[in-house]
C-alpha cells in the first residue's frame, strides 16, 4: 500500500471516529429547519414523484437522500444526522486530493 493511500485511509478513520464521536455525545440542537426537511422526506417516501415534491427553495437532492436513509434507518432524529455524517466523511477523499494536487501532501494533511 503507498503512503498516499495509508494516509487517506487514516483521515478518513479519524474523520469518521470523531464525527460518530460527536453524533452519540451531542443533542439534536437544531430546531424548526431539520424537522422541516425530514417531514419533506417523508411525504416524499409516501409519494416520490418529484413533480409532486418539488419546492424551488430548496435542495431536491438532499430530501430524496435523506428519504433514502429514513426508509432504511426509521429514526427521524437521527437519520439526518448520519446522512450529513456520510456526506462529511466522503467528502474527506476529493478535498484530500484536490489540495495534494494543488499544494502538497503535507498541507493536505493538515
Amino acid at each position: 500500500m503507498s503512503r498516499g493511500k495509508f494516509v487517506l485511509i487514516l483521515l478518513i478513520i479519524l474523520s469518521a471516529s470523531i464525527r460518530i464521536f460527536v453524533l452519540l455525545n451531542s443533542d439534536n440542537f437544531a430546531g424548526s429547519v431539520p424537522m422541516g426537511r425530514v417531514a419533506a422526506a417523508l411525504s416524499i417516501l409516501e409519494n416520490p414523484y418529484l413533480s409532486v415534491n418539488f419546492d424551488g427553495n430548496t435542495s431536491m437532492l438532499y430530501h430524496y437522500f435523506l428519504a433514502a436513509v429514513l426508509y432504511f434507518w426509521h429514526d427521524p432524529l437521527i437519520s439526518p444526522r448520519v446522512l450529513s455524517m456520510l456526506f462529511g466523511v466522503s467528502l474527506i477523499i476529493p478535498f484530500y486530493c484536490l489540495v495534494s494536487i494543488l499544494f502538497n501532501e503535507k498541507i493536505a494533511i493538515f
